[in-house]
């Protein structure tokens, strides 16, 4: 007997609801059991992915939409087909339902010639390290900005350069400057004190710093690469746990 995947909208009458929701569960298509760890992600119709979550161990999600417009709704997890509904209209103050049932496929890896040597789509600055941030940038998560989409901003303090990316608050006090994210929960207005929960932690070239501190030392010139997670849906995996908020940067250490 072949399952039918059942869509439901159901439209929120009262004015209490401030945010488009969207919900739903997601199950193995051959069994009916839910799926732990789906990746369920909003995409907007440039490609953008607005936001993203993952699904308990009911297989229930819950995604927080910014906006009443139509977007897509993609869902993934490793040994099941990816899943995307290709129109999700979101009605302002409204609730809508989509359950998702993936058909399960083998995880296939690529093979690779030990012979051959990789592929690199960077300057000579040090590829190897650099490796990680492109293998990152392909998953869709996150915000990531290359040397040259650096150089291309013109600007020299790195304060300027967090600024630009979406969803960061930059303030200064005094003679120091405090960075937050507006994607993370916590107590107060973001961007309008500082909200330890909304705090980044930072990676260099690998490393976790002691604090933002650290970002003083680093001139936007300097940067290879940038990736920027917010939200735990975001986060890479040495991340996951210490924060909500993670900043990385790989820095270039030979030529211009």
């Amino acid at each position: 007997m072949s399952k039918v995947l059942a869509f439901v909208c159901i439209p929120l009458l009262t004015s209490a609801l401030s945010a488009q929701v969207v919900t739903g569960s997601v199950r193995d298509l051959g069994s009916g059991d839910p799926l732990y760890g789906a990746v369920v992600t909003l995409v907007a119709s440039d490609t953008t992915v607005v936001r993203s979550g993952t699904s308990d161990s009911l297989g229930t999600y819950r995604i927080n939409a910014p906006g009443g417009r139509a977007y897509r709704l993609r869902v993934t997890r490793v040994g099941f087909a990816p899943f995307e509904i290709a129109k999700l209209d979101l009605i302002r103050d409204s609730i809508v339902s989509r359950d998702v049932f993936l058909k399960p496929q083998p995880a296939m890896l690529p093979s690779v010639d030990i012979s051959e040597k990789p592929i690199v789509t960077t300057t000579a600055a040090n590829p190897h390290k650099f490796d990680l941030f492109l293998e990152r940038r392909a998953r869709g998560f996150g915000f990531f900005l290359t040397h040259d989409e650096i150089k291309s901003k013109n600007v020299y303090k790195l304060q300027q350069l967090l600024q630009s990316v979406p969803g960061i608050k930059v303030r200064q006090d005094r003679l120091r400057w405090l960075l937050q994210s507006q994607h993370c929960p916590g107590k107060g207005i973001p961007g309008a004190g500082d909200d330890p929960s909304r705090r980044p932690i930072i990676f260099i070239d690998g490393h976790l710093t002691k604090g933002i501190e650290q970002l003083d030392l680093v001139d936007a010139s300097q940067i290879e690469g940038l990736e920027v997670y917010q939200g735990g849906a975001e986060l890479p995996a040495e991340a996951i746990g210490q924060a909500c908020f993670a900043i990385f940067i790989w820095l270039r250490t030979i030529g211009p």
